[in-house]
């Protein structure tokens, strides 16, 4: 029985190598927004980018285009480290550095550089009923600005200064929703209570997208963008409100601000890094900017202890190896040709496999004892790591 265990560790290996479910580049080339890095996984990731205002929209929804040499350029760099706690906790850690360049209606140039703001964030990724085909995961975080900006008497705000953004702290709250359709397509949903800086109105962010991920290629289609919660005091007074030094912006110090971006993104995934890009356009909002974004980002991944390094460990314990042979309508029960005569009691855990010998042998789930008789045994399913109908045939290991 040992030497046949042993024997199936091997295959497994092998399969593991075969099969693009387990492949630690597919995960680094796109993870769904229902996913976390990975255990004692660590991941930096950089990213540039450039959006360029081409005209505002007020709060009133009324389109105010640039005239004469007005102009304004915002450019971005991020930086983002995040490390896997454990199977359903990841946290982050990460800063933001801008470029702010305005022009103003005299042709005035004014510009400020440096670092705006740093960030920390968590993500719990939560338990995935057996059988559905969702993911979800929770999300949270907090962005502290490094800067302080000055408020002013409306119209005496100074043109020969501009701030990097808003000051203060933006607290956002999420869940994500991420399904699987056949072996390459995705579809994600992000979405989210955010608490902005400045008195500013309460918002839903919203991420929706859908992906096509292949082992070293992934090509992705969204929309994002902010709903307002219409809870700025100034919506019906806007003259009255604080101003800062924006420029010829209203990205900043904005009155109950929405938009909709369309966007398109690409990623080309090495062994252990990854390189994209981005293009985006917001293309209708209030109290916002018009215009287009690009953007590059590298990302470096150490893939951590994978599944499959933790699940190998395992298989040193196994002393128990059954075939299944019922199942239940639904599959949430599992009779096994194993009992009390070999040693089997009630809650012994078990994992099954699909396996043969010919190089197949795939992780399907696990489960505990849940009935037991002479000869056979009754497997609760706890959890399925892959979406594989259980069938009569497959293995059954216990430990």
């Amino acid at each position: 029985m040992k030497r046949l265990i042993k024997v199936n560790v091997y295959i497994f290996l092998l399969g593991l190598i075969s099969n693009p479910a387990y492949s630690q580049q597919e995960n680094l080339v796109y993870r769904p927004f229902g996913e976390i890095i990975g255990f004692k996984a660590y991941e930096i990731e950089l990213s540039a980018s450039q959006f360029s205002s081409t005209s505002r929209i007020d709060e009133k929804g009324v389109e105010q285009v640039f005239i004469n040499s007005q102009d304004f350029l915002l450019q971005e760099g991020n930086m983002t480290l995040r490390y896997g706690i454990g199977d359903k906790l990841e946290v982050r850690l990460g800063s933001r550095f801008r470029g702010i360049f305005n022009t103003t209606i005299v042709g005035e140039q004014v510009q400020n550089i440096g670092i705006d703001s740093v960030l920390a964030g968590i993500k719990y990724k939560l338990d995935k009923k057996v059988g559905s085909p969702w993911n979800f995961s929770l999300d949270a975080q907090l962005r502290q600005s490094s800067h302080s900006n000055s408020d002013y008497v409306p119209g005496t705000a100074p043109i020969d200064v501009v701030v990097l953004g808003d000051s203060g702290n933006t607290i956002t709250a999420g869940v994500s929703f991420s399904r699987m359709y056949g072996t390459v397509t995705h579809f994600n949903l992000y979405t989210a209570f955010n608490l902005p800086p400045n008195s500013q109105s309460q918002e839903i962010l919203y991420d929706s997208q859908i992906a096509f991920a292949w082992t070293k290629w992934a090509l992705v289609f969204g929309v994002e963008g902010i709903y307002s919660l219409k809870t700025d005091d100034f919506y019906n007074d806007a003259i009255s409100k604080p101003a800062v030094s924006r420029g010829e912006t209203y990205l900043f110090n904005s009155i109950n601000r929405e938009f909709a971006a369309p966007y398109f993104m690409i990623n080309k995934a090495f062994t252990k890094w990854k390189i994209g890009f981005k293009a985006r356009s917001i293309v209708m909002g209030v109290s916002t900017d018009l215009g287009t974004e690009m953007g590059i980002y590298i990302t470096w991944n150490s893939q951590g202890v994978t599944f499959a390094d933790r699940k190998i460990g395992k298989f040193k314990e196994y002393d128990i190896e059954a075939t299944v042979i019922k199942i239940s309508p639904r599959g949430k029960f599992i009779k096994i040709d194993h009992g009390l005569s070999h040693d089997i009691d009630k809650g012994s855990r078990f994992d099954i496999f699909q396996s043969d010998y010919f190089g197949g042998n795939v992780l399907v789930g696990y489960g505990v004892v849940y009935q037991v008789g002479a000869d056979w045994a009754i497997i609760k399913l706890l959890k399925k790591y892959a979406d594989i109908k259980i069938i009569k045939g497959f293995t059954a290991r216990g430990y």
